[in-house]
């Protein structure tokens, strides 16, 4: 997807106006102005980004006014491709965070653990999120945390100016605290706290 298509900015435009409606509680509305979005550019979209980003919205939408089951089926059908790693795992994230809220804690995880065996290119700035819900709920569940996992935290929590030894590796308290000063090295918008 180009950022200057045309339909790129239209759709922005109408995310800002969802986003409005959604501030004043009118999640209905919201909803209904992404679908009649896409509708009106199905046409244009040629290859499924638009359906997928109107499906993952709509999903957040959903979570937000409660409606758990529609968020989770709306974010379920959301296609994004491996190899666009940022919004792979952020759909993943949504539907594991979902299926914790649900009460399904294992099924979370799965999730979790099958987008992270699943995506493509190597742990980015942006896996920090998955991997934190990861190890929250692995530790809940009484699960140890697998050697790709650890190997994945090392590499993030150094992109976020956090060091992690292999000799910490083993020690699940050290690399908590490394998760969780990653997260404090994260802009606001994007850290876990904020909801």
């Amino acid at each position: 997807m180009d950022e200057e298509d045309p339909l790129k900015r239209q759709f922005d435009w109408t995310l800002v106006q969802a986003a409005e409606l959604e501030s004043q509680d009118q999640f209905v509305s919201a909803y209904g102005l992404l679908q009649d979005f896409a509708e009106q550019h199905a046409t244009e979209d040629t290859d499924g980004w638009l359906f997928n980003a109107v499906r993952f919205q709509q999903g957040i939408i959903l979570r937000m006014a409660g409606e758990l089951t529609g968020a989770l089926r709306r974010h379920r059908q959301v296609q994004p491709r491996p190899g666009d790693r940022f919004f792979y795992l952020t759909n993943s994230h949504s539907i594991a965070r979902i299926l914790d809220e649900l009460g399904e804690p294992q099924q979370a995880l799965a999730e979790l653990r099958s987008s992270l065996d699943s995506v493509l290119g190597p742990p980015g700035l942006y896996d920090l999120g998955n991997l934190l819900l990861y190890a929250d709920l692995s530790e809940r569940l009484g699960e140890d945390l697998p050697k790709p996992f650890l190997e994945a935290v090392q590499k993030v929590v150094q992109l976020w100016g956090v060091p992690l030894g292999d000799d910490e590796l083993g020690d699940r308290r050290k690399v908590a605290a490394a998760l969780r000063a990653a997260d404090e090295a994260r802009p606001r918008f994007h850290r876990t706290d904020s909801k």
